[in-house]
């Protein structure tokens, strides 16, 4: 039977709270709007009668996050749930000395805030991990992935050596699927590496190893699947070279859609270039607010919408978007996004690969601790789906105005519990 709060006579208890919190937060409202908070606002205001005029409240600013990851997951949340509504929410269960789970009251989740950019992190929260469907996560592993292969460039062209970019991208078309374009890149991708000539050209190029990144975007035709692979070439390599082997190359890429029976593409469906562009690809590759390739580059470019890119677009009402994304992680999700040849690492001079649960527990760089929440009163601002105004707070405050805000907090769910019978009924939070 659904949750009637036209049907309670007597005062709602702590069970009954719970349950009216939890089915706000299974409808997901907060995401798209702050409907929600605004009633509650004006429930607890209409409540308190004579003595809403004996508290000097600090009003906190309803602006939010600047912060786009944090906007970007909250969609995306909303779009996929599963791991997300975890992640940034869920305090992650600490062990004592003993190795056992200690007890809620000594749980906190840590705020951090860097001293320059005024951008907020957290510790002590889980993370799902996913470079593909939560922006949060993906900004900072990328970020690291692009520092690694910053500094990979960096030794490899320190050694006399030299770096190539390819590009390898297949004709698409609107009535395709993302999973189809991309299957059917992943097949030829395949086929191209695996074929004789390719390995007889690698050979005659001084190929030592490459870092293959698979990347999609969506425009007026489609998805647009395509993959950057970094090729890291023994010794010199001239220009002259390098247009010798892309024609070769070229001829074989279109050979492998064929195998896989794919649109032959035309001259520029493979490109190869060395130097300062294949520098500036790296350089480039994961920051989330200047990258020009990659599925966090922003908004659109040359009529094309990057995955999160469609993020913005369902928050401003495409449904469409939504619909987009979701099948874009779907098709994703399991896949990797960076890919290192065997013995690669080794080769360059660099330590074993970190996985993303790793670069995920390092606090950021520079960071410092702004404020540490028990996790009695993180979750209140869970359940009352406030943590991008919380988080905006923190990005333009100081540690006192957080505290004030948090003591604000406490106050206003102990005058809702205390009137919540008169609240309710004011409000008119009547769902059938």
């Amino acid at each position: 039977m659904p949750f009637n709060l036209s049907t309670l006579t007597e005062p709602v208890n702590n069970k009954n709270f719970r349950e009216c919190m939890d089915f706000f937060t299974e409808q997901k409202l907060s995401a798209r709007s702050a409907a929600f908070d605004r009633e509650w606002e004006k429930a607890a205001a209409a409540s308190l009668g004579i003595y809403a005029s004996s508290r000097n409240a600090v009003k906190t600013a309803k602006a939010g996050s600047n912060d786009k990851r944090f906007i970007r997951r909250e969609n995306s949340r909303v779009l996929r749930g599963g791991r997300l509504n975890h992640c940034g929410r869920t305090i992650v269960t600490r062990k004592n000395d003993e190795n056992r789970n200690k007890t809620t009251v000594h749980q906190f989740a840590d705020v951090y805030k860097h001293p320059e950019r005024n951008t907020i992190s957290f510790g002590g929260l889980m993370s799902c991990g996913s470079v593909w469907e939560c922006p949060v996560c993906a900004s900072k592993i990328t970020e690291a992935r692009r520092k690694e292969l910053k500094q990979a460039v960096k030794l490899w062209e320190e050694k006399g050596n030299s770096v190539l970019l390819q590009t390898l991208t297949i004709p698409h078309y609107k009535r395709e699927t993302c999973q189809e374009v991309t299957d059917g890149l992943t097949d030829a991708t395949r086929r191209f590496y695996n074929r004789r000539s390719f390995k007889q050209i690698a050979q005659n190029m001084g190929l030592e190893g490459r870092i293959k990144t698979l990347e999609t975007t969506y425009g007026e035709n489609g998805w647009h699947s395509h993959t950057h692979t970094l090729f890291f070439i023994q010794g010199k390599i001239s220009e002259k070279e390098i247009e010798i082997f892309k024609k070769a190359l070229l001829s074989q890429w279109q050979a492998a859609c064929f195998s896989a029976g794919l649109p032959v593409p035309n001259e520029h469906g493979l490109d190869l270039v060395a130097g300062n562009k294949a520098a500036a690809y790296v350089s480039k590759w994961g920051l989330e607010e200047e990258m020009t390739k990659g599925h966090m580059k922003e908004g659109k470019k040359d009529g094309h919408v990057s995955p999160f890119g469609l993020l913005d677009l369902y928050a401003e009402g495409d449904e469409t978007a939504g619909e987009l994304f979701k099948e874009y992680c779907t098709t994703f999700k399991g896949k990797r996004q960076l890919a290192w040849t065997k013995g690669l690492r080794e080769k360059i001079g660099l330590q074993k690969e970190k996985t993303e649960a790793e670069i995920l527990s390092e606090p950021e760089e520079k960071s410092e601790l702004f404020i540490s929440i028990p996790v009695h009163t993180w979750n209140k601002i869970i359940r009352t789906n406030r943590l991008l105004e919380f988080i905006g707070l923190c990005e333009r405050g100081t540690k006192e105005d957080a505290q004030g805000w948090l003591d604000d907090l406490e106050w206003k769910e102990k005058v809702w519990r205390m009137h919540n019978k008169n609240a309710l009924r004011q409000a008119g939070l009547v769902i059938q």
